[in-house]
């Protein structure tokens, strides 16, 4: 809805009260779907906490996405970027990550819920987009923003500084965007939103 792009999901529901509300939702918003129904889970949910200053803090129950796999990816034809998140298992990640580099897809991660990523992974992805805590669980370091920056091997690194902005490297050029000002009133979904 934001952008006026054609997009497709893949995604994995239970058979729960919160699947046929999530696919009336992305229907509703023009998303083509790629639906794997899971019997032994309920659908992915998360537990979101808003604190006064409008930070949230999210716990995810990942359910049904927790059973895709590789072989769950429809064919890529037509497709010019795939999205990926680490909701899914890794080896799910990286095998989509795998088959979109071989079909010529740019593949854009976004490294949340973040943990350690291998190499191998990072090697697939066009674009990594972290904020800076998951920014230092992927690679794996603390330090400053743009050194850490620096040690992460993909082409393309954006890090989100919440009301600071954004920062990124691109082939070894540091770029900086202050944010916007706005009296921020809930930041669920920002950085997926970004």
């Amino acid at each position: 809805r934001a952008g006026g792009c054609a997009t497709q999901m893949v995604l994995a529901l239970g058979e729960d009260a919160f699947a046929p509300l999530m696919e009336q939702s992305l229907l509703e918003a023009g998303v083509t779907l790629h639906i794997v129904r899971v019997a032994q889970a309920a659908s992915g949910v998360a537990l979101i906490c808003l604190a006064d200053n409008a930070e949230n803090a999210i716990t995810v129950a990942p359910g049904a996405n927790s059973m895709l796999s590789g072989s769950d990816l429809p064919s890529l034809d037509g497709i010019g970027y795939l999205l990926l998140q680490l909701e899914t298992p890794l080896e799910t990640v990286t095998a989509f990550a795998r088959a979109a580099r071989d079909s010529g897809v740019k593949v854009l991660l976004n490294a949340a819920p973040a943990s350690a990523l291998p190499a191998s992974l990072l090697a697939l992805v066009d674009v990594l987009i972290v904020n800076e805590d998951e920014l230092a669980k992927v690679a794996g370091r603390h330090g400053a923003v743009a050194e850490v920056l620096a040690s992460l091997d993909v082409p393309c690194a954006v890090v989100t500084l919440g009301a600071r902005g954004s920062c990124a490297t691109e082939r070894g050029q540091f770029h900086l965007q202050p944010a916007f000002k706005v009296e921020p009133v809930d930041t669920t979904a920002a950085g997926d939103t970004f």
